[in-house]
């Protein structure tokens, strides 16, 4: 078939050259190298056009290939195509992946979207950009007015309440239908469960927020402290971590090991086996045996570093996600030994501190019998209820989760991939710590299954947290506000 004058698969062809001449131009050119690459834009022009731009690509990684330096001229050819090619129906896309403030990963966003565009016949994504904390009541009110875009970037912990309002699509019937090409059976077990709401999968997994434990090997190394390659227990990396303290007096200088400290409530639950504070039918119970010990736990923290002290260093420095996006903050300059990081942290730490030695491991065994290695927070795309283009939104959802775009997104954000098959060694070469994620820390995440009052619960844990290492609260009454709060917000969803 031809599209103008020029053919359909050569259209492809030069669509993808083109990305990867913005996103990976190292796998087309050596170290120091300028390389000329061809774009080709379907448009409805006169005649052809060619005009050349300078592109400067900064250390990135380019499809089976290393990291290089490289320069690209990317010769941009418009072409004429056909009046059908005109037609294709437009996905309305939220997402907050913003090319101006999201760095390399906006840049490979938006390449997918490239991609996607140039090989799809019969949709073409319209990306409109979304302030993170803002996607989530304007989906629910796009619904409500009955315009909501055809596919949305979100997050488990949003899921279960976006599906009680009848605000998703269940997407059984596409799965299904594509399980040949999709291949569904590809995703690990714990992002999968976190995306099916009462029986149905209502968001299609992309990737999963978990956190690593992180080691300073610096800052053990000054302090004259060994530190294992890997730690078996959590018990063993405590006893490091509680060397890893600089104090004068009580006052806390150099945090060793604090789990109030970096890591959400939730993960440390997940670690001291409390997955089943709900029952996914309405019944809520946090004081579990297990929870129990959890905020045991907590208490002997805030007893023996002085819970008052802890709270203080937590607001010195905790501004700012714990000055997260500063050179100045503390996980690199030396003020942390160790921590629970979600793994996006490692890419920071990379760029702020590009010298520092680390370790990183999953979260060892805390003894539970339900111990799991971390909590999880998938990222997903959900389909939402009305939308006029749902096949669209369909095509690209399960586009992106597609093996090789989904290593492509997930090696540029540091964010897990989660299917079995890119468990491979590229994937740990081009990405160490998500692979480690992928490898050791994923196939045994808590299970804990979206319902509407999730962010209830994890907002009244980590009040309850607080409220130990403050000894505003015993471990009893913490967790039985936990469960009020929570059993409340879920009666009273359910009337």
């Amino acid at each position: 078939m031809k599209l103008g004058n020029v053919s359909r698969r050569k259209v492809v062809k030069g669509g993808l050259l083109g990305t990867f001449g913005v996103v990976g131009a190292a796998s087309l050119a050596g170290c120091g190298e300028t390389k000329t690459v061809e774009k080709i834009v379907e448009v409805p022009v006169e005649k052809i056009v060619e005009v050349e731009k300078i592109v400067e690509v900064e250390k990135q990684l380019g499809v089976n290939a290393a990291r290089t330096d490289a320069i690209v001229v990317e010769k941009v050819k418009k072409v004429e195509v056909a009046a059908s090619q005109l037609n294709r129906q437009t996905v309305e896309l939220w997402s907050g992946f913003d090319p101006k403030t999201h760095g390399k990963v906006g840049g490979v966003y938006g390449s997918i979207i490239d991609i996607f565009n140039a090989g799809n016949p019969s949709h073409e994504v319209k990306h409109v950009i979304q302030p993170w904390g803002q996607i989530n009541p304007k989906l629910l009110t796009s619904v409500a007015a009955g315009n909501p875009p055809d596919a949305v970037r979100n997050w488990y912990h949003a899921l279960g309440g976006h599906a009680e309002a009848g605000a998703t699509t269940a997407i059984d019937k596409w799965v299904k239908r594509d399980a040949k090409t999709w291949k569904p059976e590809d995703f690990l077990a714990g992002p999968v469960a976190q995306t099916i709401f009462q029986g149905k999968r209502h968001a299609v997994p992309l990737s999963g927020i978990v956190a690593l434990l992180y080691t300073n090997l610096d800052l053990a190394k000054e302090m004259g402290v060994t530190v294992p390659a890997n730690f078996k227990t959590l018990a063993e990396a405590e006893a490091v971590g509680a060397k890893l303290y600089k104090k004068s007096g009580s006052k806390i200088k150099t945090l060793g090991f604090s789990p109030s400290m970096f890591s959400a409530p939730t993960t440390w639950a997940a670690v001291w086996g409390g997955e089943d504070v709900y029952d996914g039918k309405g019944k809520f119970n946090a004081s579990t045996d297990d929870m129990k010990t959890l905020m045991n736990w907590h208490k002997g923290y805030a007893d023996t570093h002085k819970g008052s002290e802890l709270v203080a260093w937590k607001s010195t420095y905790g501004t700012g996600g714990f000055g997260r996006f500063t050179s100045d903050g503390p996980l690199y300059t030396n003020l942390v030994g160790m921590a629970g990081l979600s793994s996006w942290w490692f890419s920071d730490i990379d760029k702020q501190a590009p010298k520092q030695n680390k370790q990183w491991q999953a979260i060892p065994t805390s003894g539970s019998k339900k111990y799991r290695t971390s909590d999880l927070n998938t990222n997903v795309y959900i389909i939402p209820n009305g939308a006029k283009n749902a096949e669209g939104g369909w095509a690209w959802s399960s586009f992106l989760t597609s093996p090789k775009q989904m290593e492509r997104k997930t090696v540029a954000d540091s964010v897990p991939a989660i299917r079995k098959s890119l468990d491979t060694p590229f994937y740990h070469k081009a990405s160490p710590y998500n692979g480690v994620a992928l490898t050791d820390i994923f196939p045994n995440t808590w299970k804990l299954p979206p319902f509407g009052s999730y962010g209830v619960f994890r907002k009244a844990l980590g009040t309850a947290q607080d409220q130990i290492y403050l000894g505003e609260k015993t471990v009893d009454a913490a967790l039985a506000d936990i469960t009020k709060a929570t059993q409340s917000d879920i009666d009273a969803k359910a009337k």
